[in-house]
């Protein structure tokens, strides 16, 4: 709670408190061009490259990218290209940040069974 922006009395919702914002100066980004930075806080389980039909593990299953993804046709987007699973434990601090500006231009949602 040192790190964020309001005190534990002003959070309306738990949600509010859950994706709190944090005080400006409470971390700074690594700007070495060689750094690997986290957007979040998280553990990291697992990374690789996806080849063929890797089996990548979510919260105790494996998956073939085409079944995570949902689309065969989505999943070769991403043939040859690499992973990784970062898993946000219920005591992290859930905001995701990028060290630059942007725009989502799209998004998917996949079945609640992936998180069961």
């Amino acid at each position: 709670m040192q790190e964020s922006e309001k005190q534990v009395s002003e959070f309306g919702t738990f949600n509010e408190f859950f994706t709190r914002k944090l005080k400006v100066s409470a971390r700074k980004i690594n700007a070495a061009e060689n750094a690997v930075v986290s957007p979040v806080d998280c553990e990291v389980c697992c990374l690789g490259k996806l080849e063929d039909n890797i089996l990548i593990h979510v919260k105790g299953k494996y998956y073939t990218l085409e079944a995570l993804l949902g689309d065969t046709e989505t999943a070769l987007e991403f043939k040859n290209g690499n992973y990784i699973i970062m898993y946000l434990h219920p005591r992290d601090y859930h905001r995701i940040h990028a060290p630059l500006s942007g725009k989502i231009l799209d998004f998917n949602t996949y079945p609640a069974r992936f998180f069961l």
